[in-house]
């Protein structure tokens, strides 16, 4: 009797993580999600509260996972003073990583979002990476205005999520992200220092 338990929630999770990706939060039904996992609706509700319960189940596992990272980079910056470039680099590493793993939830709460508790995800995102990016040209920078590590950070974040969304050959995004964070980062002490 168990095992059918979670085999029909794994059905329903399956069913919803296709109808968010496909509708997203706003546009995804239950309805659908239901005929998705060839249950009725009413037990639909056994297994879930609400459509709000059932998202926050697909997307857990990417947020917490985000979550983590930049936990990590926190720590990572508490031991000292490093470069830009290599914060950029393991940050990037990190998103990857969880793509790998959790692909489709994390564009999902990325870009699909909408309407849920998580719609600020990316938001969220752009500002964490704001304040360790600040953190860490504090050092070398002390003058360089807010706005443009902000336009930094914010650019970099979605120039990763672009490229996951767009590249599906492991190689060819390899190559991409690097190529993005030779754009965004070598060099930057000179470019940030001209007036």
């Amino acid at each position: 009797m168990q095992y059918q338990k979670e085999e029909v929630r794994a059905r329903i999770l399956q069913s919803a993580l296709d109808e968010f990706e496909k509708y997203g939060f706003s546009g995804a039904k239950m309805l659908r999600i239901a005929r998705g996992a060839r249950v009725a609706t009413g037990n639909l509700y056994r297994y879930f509260k609400n459509k709000d319960d059932i998202f926050d189940e697909i997307v857990k596992a990417g947020y917490i996972n985000i979550a983590a990272l930049m936990d990590e980079v926190v720590e990572l910056e508490e031991y000292g003073r490093g470069d830009v470039r290599l914060l950029a680099r393991y940050i990037t590493a990190g998103i990857m990583r969880i793509h790998a793993g959790y692909g489709r939830e994390l564009l999902i709460i990325a870009d699909k979002s909408a309407g849920s508790r998580h719609e600020d995800f990316l938001q969220v995102l752009c500002e964490m990476v704001f304040t360790c990016i600040k953190r860490e040209m504090s050092f070398d920078f002390k003058d360089t205005d807010d706005m443009l590590i902000r336009i930094l950070s914010s650019g970099f974040v979605e120039g990763v999520f672009m490229i996951l969304r767009s590249v599906r050959e492991p190689e060819r995004l390899e190559e991409i992200i690097n190529r993005m964070l030779v754009l965004y980062f070598d060099d930057i002490e000179s470019r940030l220092n001209r007036r």
